[in-house]
């Protein structure tokens, strides 16, 4: 069963919302880990895409929006709002408000809260529903 961690952030912004997750996005890649970033929208996918080669000067992290017919994970860090594939076994950066199936396979689950009540309601339903699943969710204040 995957260890999960939520980051509770104390900002309501999606500009700060998208610079935390590149951090995030560099230390993964830093500790030469590989992750997919879940997104809500294709939109989504590609502003965090955009901003993985923007967001800090000097900074590089490979990376790619996951196409639809691809099956190859050649780099570190994957970016789609289709799904987890089913071959997926890394980390997983849930940037969606809801339960991600099939999680058994994955090693690790990153939730990111936003300082909203709307967003903290639906972190702490999915806090629920990892307890309920015998996982004992770390909670880190940002």
């Amino acid at each position: 069963m995957p260890a999960i961690d939520f980051y509770i952030l104390s900002t309501t912004g999606k500009q700060e919302r998208y610079q935390f997750v590149c951090k995030l996005a560099e230390k993964i890649f830093r500790q030469k880990q590989k992750a997919f970033f879940l997104t809500p929208s294709i939109e989504a996918s590609e502003i965090l895409d955009n901003l993985l080669w923007t967001f800090r000067p000097g900074s590089f992290i490979p990376h790619q929006i996951l196409q639809k017919n691809s099956s190859s994970f050649y780099d570190q860090l994957l970016i789609s709002n289709q799904g987890v594939p089913e071959d997926w076994y890394g980390t997983l950066v849930n940037l969606t408000h809801q339960l991600v199936p099939n999680i058994e396979k994955l090693s690790r689950i990153i939730e990111i809260i936003d300082d909203n009540e709307a967003c903290r309601e639906e972190g702490r339903q999915r806090y629920r529903h990892y307890k309920k699943m015998k996982l004992i969710p770390n909670t880190h204040k940002m």
